[in-house]
């Protein structure tokens, strides 16, 4: 009896240990998922937290394209003040401008922008310099120890690529951002606003799309339904839309971020391809196409364009073939240019020509840019069809190869079409005026409450019988446009990797990791 007592006893003690140590396992291997699915969870919530930087970046970058420095208008690879964590594998502190989201109470991103990539090819990172078309932003989340961290390559957006016309002017004076005298207006794409519309003196204004910005100051006298086309939809907006000056553009384009707004100008005096890239027929060419065997180089160093002097780029041009010595033609290759001045009257004997592809010089396609620049601020004009080179498979010009970015404060850039106007052969000349690129000036920020008076674009069609209208073909950013008589602007999208960036979207590629 004792004997089956003590077996019981040791069978009893045996099952204990074995339910002892099943209970211990099972409690460890649900420690260890446990604590493997907190691991996750703080991993995924860092990965989302990097996720959350890049979005922070592309709004970061959006909402600061007028700043006056790169710094100012992206995040560059430094360390922020104090910071002391580094991402794993890496000797150095982590690179970026700090944040969080909004609620989020544990983690945080740090998110950089570079011209080149360089997490895991241990190259050291560039800052992005604000011009470059491609854009690499990493971003590293961190949450209670778990590290991750994305890379993504980003494109630049065009500055022309949203709007047909966008006046930004909206002064404490009151005075219109958009004009009408007269004027019968076409806007084939997107029409905006941060200020007042004027002209209600049987003028015409009619947009396929309509944006009122800066409601907060404007709740009356934008654009309403009587300038938008049958269909067309009109948006509005608390905030104003703001673009940097035409002087931050130059900077940016030209590598001048540490230089002030006068010096860049100045800098411009000296370095430009006024001698070096503009091109005319040769003598004696008997075609009038456009190449190295037509063209050659014109003499010429000046900074004010103009047909009317002696010492003017058509003083010493050559003739184009085909118009019995009665025209001068003026061929501006792909470059940068600086005037001063642009007096373009209407002459019959007076042709220009941009040349985007680069035609007369045999050279690499590229942007005709013409920066125009006089601080005691004056009128300048062009009453000139421009004619313009394309590629052999298209059927009219890219608008983006030629931009006209103007600079001058409280000057007036006009574009006419005069009437009555008759060509070299002295018959009358009918048809519109074209014009295919983008034209920008904007001096005066919204908001600023200093001297500067902004910039205006003048229109001018032909109110004659059978004359044309004044036509841009492209995109129009200013403080202030003014139509008179008939005009139209045809919006055609822009992707050119020359022109400022409005802002980055993914291209594509993306890469996470630990």
């Amino acid at each position: 009896m004792r004997r089956q007592r003590g077996a019981v006893l040791l069978a009893a003690l045996a099952f204990t240990l074995v339910s002892a140590t099943m209970i211990g396992a099972c409690l460890l291997v649900s420690s260890t998922n446990y604590s493997l699915s907190w691991s996750q969870t703080r991993a995924e919530s860092a990965l989302l937290l990097a996720e959350a930087g890049i979005n922070d970046e592309l709004t970061y970058i959006a909402k600061n394209i007028n700043a006056s420095t790169v710094a100012g208008m992206s995040s560059p690879p430094t360390v922020s003040t104090g910071e002391t964590l580094k991402f794993p594998g890496e000797a150095h502190v982590v690179y970026g401008r700090k944040g969080t989201v909004p609620g989020l109470s544990e983690g945080n991103f740090w998110v950089c922008s570079t011209n080149n990539r360089w997490w895991k090819t241990g190259a050291t990172p560039v800052p992005w310099d604000g011009k470059s078309s491609t854009i690499w932003i990493t971003a590293t989340g961190y949450v209670k120890g778990a590290w991750r961290r994305v890379e993504v390559q980003g494109s630049t957006a065009s500055i022309f690529g949203l709007y047909a016309v966008y006046a930004t002017s909206s002064y404490a004076n009151n005075s219109k951002a958009v004009n009408l005298s007269a004027a019968d207006v076409i806007i084939n794409g997107m029409a905006g606003t941060n200020g007042l519309v004027d002209g209600n003196n049987g003028s015409t204004f009619l947009a396929s799309g309509l944006l009122n910005a800066n409601t907060i100051t404007h709740a009356l006298g934008q654009f309403d339904s009587s300038r938008a086309m049958a269909g067309a939809t009109i948006f509005s907006q608390r905030s104003p839309i703001v673009y940097p000056t035409t002087v931050s553009i130059l900077k940016r384009t030209m590598g001048l971020m540490s230089y002030g707004d006068a010096a860049a100008w100045s800098y411009m005096t000296t370095h430009n391809e006024n001698s070096t890239k503009i091109y005319t027929y040769r003598s004696g060419s008997t075609s009038a196409t456009i190449s190295t065997a037509n063209c050659t180089k014109l003499s010429f160093s000046g900074t004010t364009l103009t047909n009317g002097k002696n010492d003017s780029a058509w003083s010493s041009a050559g003739f184009k073939p085909g118009t019995s010595n009665k025209v001068k033609t003026v061929i501006f290759e792909p470059g940068d240019y600086y005037f001063s001045s642009v007096d373009l009257g209407y002459d019959a004997g007076t042709e220009l020509v941009i040349d985007p592809q680069a035609l007369a010089s045999n050279g690499i396609p590229g942007q005709v840019r013409f920066w125009i620049y006089d601080p005691s601020g004056k009128r300048d004009t062009i009453e000139l069809p421009i004619a313009a080179t394309r590629a052999t498979w298209a059927s009219v010009a890219d608008p983006a190869g030629f931009r006209i970015y103007y600079g001058t404060d409280g000057g007036v850039f006009t574009f006419a079409r005069p009437a009555n106007t008759k060509d070299w052969d002295n018959k009358s000349l009918s048809g519109d005026f074209n014009v295919f690129g983008g034209v920008y000036a904007i001096t005066k920020l919204p908001g600023d409450t200093s001297s500067l008076v902004g910039t205006e674009i003048d229109f001018q069609g032909s109110t004659g019988n059978g004359d044309g209208r004044i036509v841009l073909n492209g995109s129009l950013l200013a403080d202030k446009v003014h139509f008179h008589g008939p005009g139209t602007v045809t919006y055609v999208a822009s992707t050119a990797p020359a022109d400022p960036p409005a802002g980055v979207g993914i291209k594509g590629e993306y890469n996470d990791g630990f």
